[in-house]
């Protein structure tokens, strides 16, 4: 990792990496963490950023979470103490010392409610530290929706996009609704697509999805399957790149081959 000093957070093409313990995102994912017992998911963490965004605090947003079918299952058997236990192990990391669970436990037998608790918990400078040991080369956000178009690009063209087509497809994903497949339309329409892969045939282009996407060759039966969709209408080759794109074969792949900063 290349520490860059008094920096609280790294800009990406598809993301950000947070590097601050005090950042919404990183409180976001304590709250996931204290609550829940697991890490947040991207779209979970753009969700709960865009409410805070509008003005919903930390605390309010812990008491939603509390609110979930998800907390109640977790908690279901646990007693109070036990549940203020649990924020102190999994928000930071250890046992609750006497005087900090006697404190909390004063705080709910007085009508605070649990998300306020996990709330206080997760606003702490310990929190703060705890989170910057845990994610030392900090933690690490997708734009889901930069992430679809950079996985088009090189499914479809075979190379990254440069920042002002990945912010160009964005505007248009989150401006007026397009779907994945109606951007890859619009790719594959290009001249860049006509004189590449669109110049194969329905074989030769799922074998490159296969290839390019999934990183292998097809089996016979997947190929034949594909080749059926494709030959007689059923799929374009813009629905077949983001069936590929979104399956949970790619998916799996690209967690795999994810690396920290």
């Amino acid at each position: 990792m290349v520490w860059i000093q008094g920096a609280t957070q790294i800009l990406c093409i598809d993301g950000e990496i947070q590097l601050s313990g005090t950042s919404s995102e990183a409180r976001l994912q304590g709250l996931y963490t204290a609550l829940l017992g697991r890490n947040a998911d991207d779209a979970g963490l753009v969700y709960w950023i865009s409410q805070i965004t509008s003005g919903l605090s930390l605390e309010e947003v812990a008491q939603q979470f509390t609110l979930s079918k998800e907390f109640y299952e977790v908690t279901a058997e646990m007693t109070i103490g036990e549940i203020v236990t649990h924020l102190y192990y999994n928000g930071l990391g250890r046992a609750p010392d006497e005087e900090g669970k006697q404190y909390f436990l004063s705080r709910l037998v007085g009508g605070a409610g649990i998300g306020a608790v996990a709330a206080g918990i997760i606003a702490s400078e310990e929190y703060s530290l705890h989170f910057q040991s845990r994610h030392p080369a900090g933690m690490t956000i997708t734009d889901s929706a930069a992430s679809i178009i950079i996985d088009g690009y090189q499914a479809l063209l075979g190379r990254y996009p440069d920042a002002y087509e990945v912010s160009f497809w964005k505007k248009d994903m989150l401006n007026t609704s397009m779907n994945p497949t109606g951007i890859f339309k619009q790719i594959i329409s290009s001249p860049e697509f006509s004189i590449g892969l669109g110049t194969l045939n329905n074989a030769n282009f799922i074998e490159s999805l296969y290839k390019t996407v999934l990183g292998r060759l097809p089996d016979e039966s997947g190929l034949r399957w594909w080749s059926a969709e494709l030959d007689n209408g059923s799929l374009s080759r813009a629905d077949m790149a983001w069936l590929f794109i979104s399956s949970s074969e790619y998916q799996g792949r690209k967690s795999v081959n994810q690396v920290e900063i």
